[in-house]
């Protein structure tokens, strides 16, 4: 009961803050544990967005999310994540690939920026962030060099201090920060983004009595084994 009436609240706000003046066009995509909810009209270089499985993908468009010499790509998108009835968010993964290119060895390209959560149903001072890198170097050494990259990134939730006075984290806003530059006439460019959240179901009510009932009995028999001083 306590679950449907957080995910019901979190809904309420996301609605109102819909009306608070600017022009969402908010889009809720829903998978089989969690749901993930964003503006549309905020995505830019991040391009479409779909489900696979449960898993959050953008997609950019050719040449949408590229970095020059001349001019850099930064671009930063909010996401809602919301477990289903029955589940509770633990961990998220980012995992991003795309490729580059410098045709001297004096060009360079860098790949940049953060992927954090914070904790939208308790204090806002919950709030973890990790740095978003290439999984190899891109300052590859030699000339006529055209490359792939890949990034991973994760987020693993406390176990306790998160979700409000009951504990039970079911939304986390997501924010994944992207920043690629590029120098002379090098090029780096982002092909996907894929995010990834790991829900767990909720311990049932019957699950904790059994648990505090098996911990009673073995605590009785370890007193009665226990010999008399």
């Amino acid at each position: 009961m306590r679950s449907n009436i957080k995910a019901a609240l979190v809904a309420l706000g996301m609605g109102a803050a819909a009306l608070s003046g600017h022009a969402f066009a908010m889009t809720t995509l829903t998978g089989t544990q969690v749901s993930y909810t964003f503006d549309e009209t905020t995505l830019g270089k991040f391009g479409t967005a779909s489900l696979v499985g449960d898993d959050l993908v953008f997609t950019p468009a050719t040449g949408g999310f590229l970095a020059t010499g001349t001019t850099p790509a930064t671009q930063a998108v909010n996401v809602t994540v919301t477990a289903k009835s029955g589940y509770l968010l633990s961990a998220f993964t980012l995992n991003e690939n795309g490729g580059y290119t410098r045709p001297t060895s004096s060009d360079t390209v860098y790949l940049g920026g953060a992927f954090s959560a914070l904790d939208i149903e308790g204090t806002t001072a919950n709030k973890l962030s990790t740095p978003i890198a290439p999984s190899a170097p891109l300052g590859v050494t030699g000339t006529g060099i055209n490359g792939n990259w890949t990034s991973q990134s994760g987020l693993t939730l406390p176990g306790t201090g998160w979700g409000g006075a009951d504990g039970l984290v079911q939304s986390v806003s997501l924010t994944i920060s992207n920043q690629l530059f590029a120098g002379g006439a090098g090029q780096i460019w982002k092909n996907q983004v894929g995010v990834a959240a790991i829900a767990t179901p909720v311990p049932e009510a019957d699950t904790y009595a059994m648990l505090l009932a098996g911990l009673a009995v073995v605590g009785f028999m370890t007193r009665r084994a226990s010999p008399a001083v």
